[in-house]
């Protein structure tokens, strides 16, 4: 942003991905105004924006009040295709209960209290959670669950280099945050076959579950709506639509719908320098138009 203030219209093209939630309901109200206001000013000063979904798209339309023709999709590269076929769903036979599991970093935005709470509640006895990530969160998760008399039913291993090798392992992937932007983990686990209970965290997410038919969405905060969903969901997935899901969000979709993006940038440039070019009473005749 300081860039295009201090350059002017010597500033080359400004670009930004747009990877989060917008409506950021964890703010303070009080804050919230201003937060939009910051949102209006980026809108007027970027030149274009990448969105990781059609919906995402929508939302930036509605909060940073630009037009779709300064919006393009460029899904976020989180599997390559190699991945996508090769993420494999082991076994269930001879263990008891469901494997459930959890990816992020242990802080506020994923609201890990409120899984454990909704585990402690909508889990069989025979169930077990992992949570794989690091954070500031970790002794207090730890003493919450013992508190919850889950403690023994809760793993915490730490940080995971390898979660596609991992995923395989379990049956459901929860995903409990307060807002995201598409997440990379939910993405994983349809690859790997496993079924999924998120949060409303994403205007994405609807679409990235495929309005329902690959997982269950709550309401971010329904602690005893995600209960319900852990209490009831069984194994299994419908993994090839799964699958063709998870491939859209591959390195191999990523990279064509870049360079188109920054075709387009490009050409929107120099289409403008040729009207500036050109004598003040012809401008008008001329037409600009996004390639």
């Amino acid at each position: 942003m300081l860039l295009k203030l201090l350059l002017g219209r010597d500033c080359p093209p400004i670009i930004a991905k747009i990877s989060n939630d917008l409506q950021r309901r964890d703010l303070p109200r009080a804050i919230r105004p201003l937060y939009q206001l910051w949102l209006w000013v980026q809108g007027r000063l970027i030149d274009h924006f990448a969105t990781l979904s059609l919906p995402m798209s929508e939302e930036v339309m509605r909060h940073m009040r630009v037009g779709p023709e300064r919006l393009h999709v460029v899904p976020n590269p989180v599997l390559d295709d190699v991945d996508v076929g090769s993420h494999r769903k082991q076994s269930r036979c001879c263990r008891a209960g469901r494997r459930f599991v959890a990816v992020g970093r242990l802080e506020r935005q994923k609201n890990y209290p409120a899984m454990l709470r909704a585990f402690a509640v909508g889990a069989r006895k025979d169930d077990r959670l992992t949570i794989f990530g690091e954070g500031s969160e970790r002794d207090a998760l730890v003493a919450l669950a013992a508190s919850l008399d889950i403690g023994d039913r809760v793993d915490m291993p730490g940080h995971c280099p390898d979660l596609g090798v991992r995923l395989g392992a379990y049956d459901i992937l929860l995903l409990s945050s307060v807002y995201e932007g598409l997440p990379g983990a939910v993405v994983e686990a349809l690859a790997a076959g496993l079924g999924v209970i998120a949060t409303r965290c994403s205007v994405s997410m609807a679409d990235l579950l495929d309005q329902g038919a690959l997982g269950i969405l709550t309401e971010c905060g329904d602690e005893s709506g995600f209960a319900l969903a852990i209490r009831t969901l069984e194994p299994g997935q419908d993994l090839a639509r799964a699958r063709r899901k998870a491939s859209h969000y591959t390195l191999e979709a990523a990279v064509p719908a870049y360079a188109a993006l920054f075709d387009h940038v490009v050409a929107q440039r120099q289409a403008r320098s040729r009207v500036t070019r050109q004598p003040f009473f012809l401008r008008s005749a001329t037409s600009v138009r996004p390639v």
